[in-house]
């Protein structure tokens, strides 16, 4: 109505992931996906992508891996199109999520470490934690492990993004 249209469809993500931490999954996926449409047809990416972001949390939690992994290859694809480093990180922890649920664990070791250096790449603050959590979970070394969870443990006593508090966490048990 006033012209914000792209503000509007910037937030429709955020949407989402607040009502997924609510537990109001069915409304969360409804609103996800309703995000990707709009942020596709006005050419939002950074929208898109995080509209993917959100829908692949909502299919993963309910192992729905196909459509998860799609959302997650689209949001991969979006950050490196828009060139989003840090944004790249984020979405290969998540396809090496993905790979891990599905017994891929080889894969899953292969895709965080290049995850890792991507983070490296592009600094540690905005997914760093989030990426040496899952880092710690695929692993089967445990001096690695160690060495992941304290790294991350630092970096988040040192402050950091929100989102990597929870799913560090997650990941570290």
């Amino acid at each position: 109505e006033n012209g914000f249209g792209r503000i509007e469809v910037a937030n429709q993500p955020m949407m989402a992931f607040t009502l997924m931490w609510c537990g109001d999954t069915q409304r969360a996926l409804n609103a996800t996906l309703e995000a990707v449409e709009n942020a596709t047809r006005i050419g939002h990416g950074r929208a898109e992508m995080l509209a993917h972001n959100a829908a692949f949390e909502l299919y993963k939690a309910q192992a729905e891996f196909v459509p998860a992994r799609k959302h997650a290859n689209q949001a991969l694809a979006l950050a490196q199109q828009l060139g989003a480093g840090r944004f790249e990180a984020m979405q290969e922890t998540y396809i090496v999520e993905l790979d891990f649920l599905q017994g891929e664990r080889k894969t899953a070791l292969k895709n965080v470490r290049v995850a890792l250096a991507h983070c490296r790449d592009v600094g540690m603050s905005f997914v760093g934690p989030k990426v040496l959590g899952g880092f710690a979970l695929v692993s089967d070394n445990e001096v690695e492990r160690h060495a992941a969870i304290a790294e991350a443990e630092a970096l988040l006593e040192a402050g950091s993004v929100s989102h990597n508090y929870p799913y560090f966490r997650i990941f570290a048990i």
